[in-house]
């Protein structure tokens, strides 16, 4: 049992799998323990076991935030939200291991920049174009795939020109050439033979005259992110798209479309929270229901032992 906890680990696991792994809403899981368990918990009683949650995760999900700040590859997205029907933000930062989520009804670079505190000027972040980032004091992996979403839509358009659709075939030939060089076993001097080669022909591109509006678009993006976009051939274990980051961004945003967001900043940061703990789990390949279990049960005793007396 978990101190002062009306409820026992097992129905709280059950609960937090139902809410943050499967993305069940809160009254379909108070069904789904009626009709299993003939137990009575109303929507309210779930919503409390969540909160619950939140606390005794606490110190782990800081943890998380440790974590990355000290990886040398860090990834970071954002999409919207909406607190009470405001706008707000949900702010992703991860490593192939762990998952942060935190909501903010900021979009400013201020953002990123207190929870990437601490990060080494050497340590790299993948990230798309959005210039909140910009600043960022790490060096940076610019998104492929955005740049080539956006050269298709451009060639996609009527009455597209012959010179943006040249254009996208050109990089569509240097992202190949830089997949073939990632995927080598990591050289320095080597790597960085390449990146001057690759360099120039990004310089190409920047340079170029294009006439046409749409081909001038696509520059821009190579005028505006430079040489991050190869940011990932002088470094290990870098990707040269935010894929990863965009994949475990998406419970939150299939979360969006069915409930609109949270109904109160206490809501938002326990879904970030509990949906950070579990996704981090996953990510860890750890086996999801006796993780869960243990950092509840040593989380819960921290917990109330550091607040026993308060209040």
């Amino acid at each position: 049992m978990i101190p002062h906890s009306r409820f026992g680990i097992n129905l709280i696991v059950y609960v937090l799998m139902a809410r943050y792994a499967i993305g069940m809403p809160v009254g379909k899981i108070s069904k789904l323990i009626k009709n299993t368990y003939n137990l009575e918990i109303t929507k309210a009683g779930i919503v409390n076991i969540l909160h619950n949650a939140r606390h005794w995760f606490g110190k782990d999900y800081d943890k998380i935030l440790e974590k990355i700040r000290a990886s040398k590859v860090k990834h970071s997205d954002e999409t919207s939200w909406k607190i009470d029907g405001i706008a707000a933000w949900v702010w992703e930062l991860l490593t192939k291991e762990e998952v942060y989520l935190c909501v903010e009804e900021s979009r400013g670079g201020q953002i990123p920049e207190e929870k990437l505190a601490g990060s080494h000027e050497e340590d790299v972040l993948v990230r798309d174009d959005y210039r909140g980032y910009m600043k960022l004091p790490m060096k940076h992996q610019s998104c492929w795939a955005h740049h080539l979403k956006e050269a298709r839509y451009e060639c996609e358009q009527k009455g597209a020109s012959d010179e943006v659709k040249e254009l996208r075939t050109i990089l569509q030939g240097i992202f190949g050439e830089l997949k073939y060089i990632i995927a080598k076993p990591f050289d320095q001097s080597e790597r960085e033979k390449e990146y001057e080669k690759m360099k120039s022909k990004i310089d190409e591109i920047i340079d170029a005259d294009y006439q046409y509006a749409d081909a001038k678009r696509v520059q821009m993006r190579f005028k505006n992110q430079k040489y991050n976009v190869l940011t990932a051939v002088l470094y290990p274990d870098v990707p040269l798209t935010n894929n990863l980051a965009e994949r475990m961004l998406r419970p939150m945003v299939v979360t969006r479309k069915v409930s609109g967001g949270s109904k109160s900043h206490e809501g938002a940061k326990t879904h970030a929270t509990n949906m950070s703990i579990v996704q981090t789990i996953q990510m860890r390949n750890q086996t999801l229901i006796p993780t869960l279990k243990e950092q509840l049960f040593t989380g819960a005793i921290a917990y109330h032992q550091e607040h026993a007396g308060k209040g």
